[in-house]
């Protein structure tokens, strides 16, 4: 049985913040819907992003290979999930491995779980400390509610620590403020066979404002190469609420808090004979508050604090998976006459129960860890206002390697009225995880023994950036980079003492990373807006002398194409229709020998009035059914489907 207190109080916190006080104020359509419907690319540009430095500033400004995507660009996709959403980005690679998985990378190292990339929503990690990297599924909230996705290619450690360092994503849902009034929306289709969600806010008081939420969906199972269902399809049901509000003139509080479990979901497990059936559910939930006070003009601190749980639970071998996080951090920002100075501290404990299951066990069954951190940076003007120079470094103590620096320079500047070039060196680490310390599996034919021993893999990452407005309100932005990789894990082999082979881990890898990322947006005419995305790498692996690893390095080489490119139209069109396309090219996938291949998505969209959107969505067109991706260390390879479906969506 899932942990039902742990659920029964998210749920009570869920009712609390929906029933805080008697609403005084009416309903009102998302205010930040309608400024991002009137944005051109100049003020695209002039957003205040805040995942590079943990402080406000221009985008345009930032010394980091940084996108944006709004709210209004995830509408006019079509996107059903986060993931969906994140293949709109230049020079990130999105895969669907089936209903239930995907796989997302940036520069390279793809896989179902990408240990490399970090993920935040509303600056919580979504990192899962088991055994590293992103369970999409689980990230699944209410699309209408994103403010902006932030996406960084390139490391983000000397900021966000362990992890960040081939890319930070920070998915920024919207103030309670913004979300007043009711919304409803649903799907029906062929892959996407139906959601629906519900929305409702109001305000609090004359300081505050909540919302609360719920959102249902039922997709499509993938197919093998004959078209038979080779994958069962899954349901998922999923609420929330927020509640924003200020203690004081100076001091800001942010709740919020979300519960989610699956309905039917079956996953086939590779075995020596064949692929077996297993059939398994989860849920999970957490609950975040945050408090920002200004002291002066020149002062921010702020405090953040969640605790999140997962559960999971497998049938047919009675696996159980408990893991419970708590995480607490601390933010100061400071003006000290232009020299602004960032620092902080964190902590975070996490608890693991995971019993043991057919030949797998983690020894011991119950752990706890605890992670500590500091960040301190220092951003200093330099010529004036034409250029900053940023000088930090995240320090963090775990439970595993010990100590780890994450330092980080970076320089950026005008070169021309509307140009500016950055570059950045930046050292980051993956530490390892609990599968990768504490995961033993016994079969007749080998062991794969625990890695108490292993170290953190290391990257020293060069990038060379510049960035322009172009006169006629577009812009270019381009991204060199050359990353240097250390200590890669790799799975060596021996034998074990009754003849078995034994297979460990060891720091045995190495390897090179270099390319360019290239991203334009224009207007044509005020009605239609291009976006363009052009992406090249070439990767080198390397293995020690003495390593008997036979196809981990290899993997990590050639499991990503090395060229791709996007195409993304938006046109608005008479009488409130909108016409909106994604055209994808992808270069061959070695690893699975994966030829080239094409993606199309298509909208047609009609928003009569203010209050109603109505859109006819066709995802990957170009072929009824389509292997975009093999995941082949958790799973059989499927064939995604081709997906058509009718959205409406409905805002008092």
């Amino acid at each position: 049985m899932p942990p039902i207190p742990r659920l029964v109080a998210l749920s009570l916190t869920v009712l609390l913040v929906a029933g805080a006080g008697k609403a005084l104020a009416a309903p009102a359509r998302d205010a930040s819907l309608d400024a991002l419907l009137a944005m051109d690319m100049e003020s695209l540009l002039a957003l205040e992003v805040t995942s590079v430095s943990r402080k406000e500033e221009r985008l345009f400004d930032v010394a980091s290979a940084i996108f944006v995507l709004t709210a209004e660009d995830i509408r006019r996709s079509g996107a059903t999930t986060i993931p969906d959403a994140l293949a709109l980005v230049p020079g990130v690679f999105v895969a669907r491995l089936d209903s239930q998985g995907t796989a997302v990378s940036v520069r390279g190292f793809t896989s179902r779980f990408n240990s490399m990339l970090l993920v935040m929503i509303d600056g919580r990690s979504v990192y899962t400390p088991l055994h590293g990297g992103v369970e999409w599924l689980r990230q699944d909230t209410l699309l209408e509610d994103v403010e902006r996705i932030e996406v960084i290619r390139g490391p983000g450690s000397s900021v966000w620590g362990a992890n960040a360092v081939n890319g930070v994503i920070n998915i920024i849902t919207r103030n309670a403020r913004e979300t007043r009034g009711a919304l409803a929306s649903g799907t029906v289709g062929t892959v996407e066979r139906g959601s629906a969600s519900l929305r409702y806010g109001d305000a609090v008081g004359e300081k505050g404002a909540y919302r609360v939420w719920g959102k249902s969906f039922n997709r499509e199972g993938g197919m093998d190469k004959e078209g038979n269902l080779y994958r069962d399809g899954m349901s998922m049901n999923r609420g929330g609420a927020r509640y924003d509000g200020f203690v004081d003139d100076d001091t800001s509080l942010s709740v919020q808090t979300e519960g989610y479990a699956t309905g039917d979901r079956a996953e086939l497990i590779a075995t020596r004979t064949g692929y077996e059936r297993h059939e398994s559910e989860f849920s999970g939930g957490h609950l975040m508050a945050s408090v920002e006070r200004l002291v002066g003009k020149e002062t921010r601190l702020s405090f953040q604090a969640y605790y999140d749980t997962i559960y999971q639970y497998a049938v047919v071998d009675g696996y159980r998976s408990v893991i419970d996080t708590f995480d607490a951090d601390l933010h100061g920002h400071w003006n000290l006459d232009g020299l602004l100075l960032d620092g902080g501290a964190g902590w975070r404990a996490v608890r693991f129960d995971q019993n043991a299951a057919s030949n797998a066990r983690f020894e011991p069954q119950t752990l706890h860890t605890n992670l500590y951190s500091g960040f301190a940076q220092a951003t200093v003007p330099l010529f004036g206002d034409g250029a900053d120079l940023v000088v930090g470094s995240k320090v963090e103590h775990n439970d595993f390697t010990g100590v780890e620096f994450q330092p980080t320079l970076r320089i950026s500047g005008n070169v021309a009225e509307r140009q500016r070039l950055w570059g950045a060196v930046t050292r980051s680490v993956r530490t390892p995880t609990r599968a990768d310390d504490d995961l033993i599996i016994d079969t007749s034919y080998y062991r794969l023994d625990s890695a108490p021993d292993l170290a953190s893999e290391t990257a020293l990452a060069y990038e060379l950036g510049w960035r322009a407005e172009t006169a006629t309100g577009g812009s270019v932005d381009l991204a060199l980079f050359y990353t240097v990789y250390d200590d890669l894990s790799t799975e060596e082999r021996g034998e074990t003492e009754d003849g078995r082979t034994r297979i460990y881990q060891a720091n045995k890898g190495s390897a090179t990373v270099a390319g360019g990322e290239l991203s334009t947006s224009v207007r044509p005419v005020a009605w239609w807006r291009v976006t363009r995305g052009l992406t090249a790498m070439e990767v080198e692996a390397a293995l020690d002398a003495d390593s008997t690893d036979t196809a981990t390095v290899a993997y990590r080489k050639e499991s990503t194409p090395q060229r791709q490119a996007l195409l993304r139209s938006q046109m608005d069109l008479p009488h409130g229709v909108e016409l909106d396309a994604t055209f994808g090219w992808y270069g061959r996938t070695p690893q699975f020998d994966l030829g080239e291949r094409t993606r199309l998505d298509l909208r047609l969209g009609w928003r009569p009035d203010a209050h109603l959107d109505v859109a006819l969505v066709g995802k990957s067109l170009q072929s009824e059914r389509e292997l975009e991706f093999v995941d082949g260390r958790y799973g059989a390879p499927v064939e995604t489907q081709r997906s058509v479906f009718l959205k409406m969506t409905w805002r008092q």
